[in-house]
């Protein structure tokens, strides 16, 4: 909550100093900086959502649930890992 209020009024205070030199950019009111905060919060939550979607989908098993988040599952190496080449290496 701290986090969002201190957002606010960094976004709220620099828009309006923008805007002061700026002819054609308006001012805002506190009550759309928050909206502007967390639109963009919303945004980022939604894209980093994808990403982390797009992560199980390529290594499918490779992230097992460790409390409430996600850890990499020891067994499975990452292409171009270099305990995978060294192992590869010493095998031939």
């Amino acid at each position: 909550m701290l986090g969002l209020c201190l957002s606010t009024i960094a976004v709220w205070g620099l828009w309006n100093f923008v805007a002061r030199d700026s002819g054609w950019l308006p001012r805002i009111s506190l009550a759309r900086a928050i909206c502007v905060v967390l639109l963009w919060g919303s945004l980022f939550v939604v894209v980093l959502t994808m990403i982390s979607g797009a992560r199980e989908l390529l290594t499918p098993g490779a992230w097992q649930k460790n409390g409430v988040t996600y850890q990499l599952t020891p067994e499975v190496n990452a292409p171009g890992d270099r305990k995978t080449d060294d192992a590869k290496a010493a095998t031939k």
